[in-house]
């Protein structure tokens, strides 16, 4: 998560009202864990939107963060950007688009 704090703090300073909810216990994150998790973040979290509400859940074979945007500029865009990237779900009910990203825990196959 410390890697997250900076994309949220710019989508702070953008006016964005960001919300973090934390549940279970986050397992270690496989060496490619940080791209599939922060990459996503990224481009969603510098998307035009009046909220982002993340919420991270972990077990001992994944963990997931998903992350609720109400109300974005340009929902379009950032569908076409992510909708093929590995272990990203969308689903869009406007105004509302919901990210679920998984990664897996360093130690599941």
């Amino acid at each position: 998560m410390r890697c997250v704090r900076p994309l949220v703090d710019n989508a702070e300073r953008r006016h964005i009202d960001v919300s973090i909810d934390m549940s279970g216990e986050l397992p270690e994150l496989r060496p490619d864990g940080t791209d599939v998790v922060v990459q996503p973040l990224s481009h969603i979290l510098a998307a035009n939107a009046s909220s982002v509400r993340l919420v991270v859940t972990g077990n001992a074979e994944e963990s997931t963060v998903s992350a609720v945007c109400g109300n974005m500029t340009d929902p379009d865009e950032l569908i076409e950007r992510l909708q093929d990237h590995p272990g990203v779900q969308i689903l869009r009910s406007d105004p509302l688009v919901w990210f679920l990203i998984r990664y897996p825990s360093q130690h599941s196959a």
